[in-house]
């Protein structure tokens, strides 16, 4: 490629992003969480969701075995969760506190929203790992805001006063 590896991350990140975690059972160290920003709907009939997991992550096996899974969007209250999720060692992920949603899906408290899901599919591409999950139970909390990160900051969301220019 002939792209700067660094000018195409800071284009990439230009892209405004939601932040979630994914969160799995692993049958040998429990409850296992990691923060993600590449989440999207794939379909509404039937409920299809993908997200992307780099191959060299040290929870792709437990998510590539574990047939459930759950997808937490985060609150903008839920930046140390966050940053827990995101840190490089499994010891300190230990802390969370997860409560199993009635489908097997380990689901941590606070999110804006999450998705329980049967994990149907994954594909290799590239670095990344591609699963599809079929949504078997979603919940949203109208009350709380998501977390947003757009280019290497977080941030918050607010509605616009108005599309609307002003005379």
């Amino acid at each position: 490629m002939s792209q700067d590896p660094q000018a195409l991350r800071q284009t990439l990140g230009s892209f405004a992003t939601g932040v979630a975690v994914a969160s799995v059972l692993d049958p040998e160290h429990g409850p296992l969480g990691l923060t993600i920003n590449a989440f999207s709907s794939v379909s509404l009939e039937p409920p299809l969701i993908l997200w992307y997991l780099r191959r060299q992550s040290r929870a792709a096996a437990s998510f590539l075995s574990a047939d459930r899974f759950a997808i937490q969007v985060l609150s903008r209250q839920q930046l140390d969760v966050c940053r827990l999720f995101a840190a490089p060692g499994h010891a300190e992920r230990k802390r969370a506190r997860f409560t199993l949603e009635r489908h097997g899906a380990p689901l941590i408290d606070g999110a804006a929203a999450w998705l329980a899901c049967r994990r149907k599919s994954h594909y290799q591409e590239g670095d990344h790992l591609i699963l599809i999950g079929e949504v078997l139970a979603a919940h949203h909390d109208p009350a709380r805001q998501p977390l947003v990160y757009w280019r290497g900051q977080y941030h918050q969301t607010h509605p616009l006063a108005s599309l609307e220019p002003q005379p």
